[in-house]
């Protein structure tokens, strides 16, 4: 499922953790699973196989741990990106 462009799970009431497979999704330019119920830790890096990304939001869940890295430079498709309403700390 490598060539998966679009993953939208918006305010569907979904939990646990998000599956870190997701991370590999390296055609993806959009990402949206905002207003749900997930939990736990992101892995640092995972937005990095997402160069292609116009749009992450990640936001109103309860994501933890340190907040994910994302490099500007190389996202230079990104036209959206939230992570509002978590309780990441630190860089």
């Amino acid at each position: 499922c490598t060539n998966l462009k679009s993953l939208v799970l918006t305010g569907n009431e979904l939990g646990g953790e998000l599956p870190v497979v997701v991370a590999n999704l390296q055609s993806l330019q959009r990402f949206d699973v905002s207003f749900n119920r997930f939990q736990g830790e992101l892995p640092r890096d995972i937005f990095a196989a997402w160069r292609n990304a116009r749009v992450i939001d990640i936001s109103g869940n309860n994501f933890q741990g340190l907040t994910p890295s994302l490099d500007l430079e190389t996202h230079t498709s990104l036209t959206y990106f939230s992570m509002a309403e978590n309780n990441f700390h630190g860089m």
